[in-house]
C-alpha cells in the first residue's frame, strides 16, 4: 500500500470512529466489510480486505463505547441512539474463521450476506454450502442474500 493510500484509510477511520464515540450522535452505522485477511485478486485497490489485526482493533474500538449499541440489521432499523451494524459482503471464507470468532468474543452480532453463485462456485475463497451452515449457528450470526 503506498503512503497515500495509508494516510486516507488512516483519516477514514479517525473520522468513522470519532462520530461512532460522539456521545450526542444518533442513527444506524454499517460498516461494511468483505474479507478479513483474504487476498482478492480481483481487488487491485486493496479496498475489499482488511488484515486480521486491523478487524480486531476495529472490533475492540467499537466494543469499547458503550454509549454505542451494536447491532445486528434486522433489529438495526428500531430504536434511538446510536446504532452500529457489522457486515460483510459475498461470504469469504474467513468471514468464518477469522471474523466470527473475534465478534464472538466482543458479542457482536453481524450478518453476512453471501453470494450463492459465489457459493457454488467452490471457489477456495468462498464459503463452501457446509460453512454457510457453520455460519449460522454462530451466536449472533444472522445470513443474508448478496443480491
Amino acid at each position: 500500500m503506498n503512503w497515500r493510500r495509508a494516510v486516507a484509510r488512516g483519516v477514514s477511520e479517525i473520522t468513522a470512529f470519532s462520530r461512532i464515540a460522539a456521545p450526542s450522535a444518533e442513527g444506524l452505522r454499517i460498516l461494511i466489510y468483505h474479507a478479513v485477511g483474504t487476498r482478492i485478486r480481483e481487488d487491485r485497490l486493496g479496498i475489499y480486505t482488511i488484515t486480521p489485526e486491523r478487524f480486531r482493533l476495529h472490533m475492540e474500538v467499537l466494543a469499547a463505547y458503550p454509549a454505542n449499541r451494536l447491532t445486528g440489521m434486522p433489529e438495526g432499523t428500531a430504536g434511538t441512539g446510536l446504532r452500529t451494524a457489522i457486515t460483510f459482503d459475498d461470504g469469504y471464507k474467513d468471514n468464518l474463521y477469522e471474523a466470527a470468532p473475534v465478534l464472538q468474543k466482543h458479542g457482536i452480532p453481524f450478518t453476512v450476506f453471501i453470494s450463492t453463485a459465489f457459493v457454488r462456485s467452490r471457489d477456495a475463497n468462498y464459503l463452501s454450502p457446509e460453512e454457510v451452515k457453520e455460519l449460522a449457528r454462530v451466536p449472533g450470526a444472522t445470513i443474508g442474500a448478496h443480491g
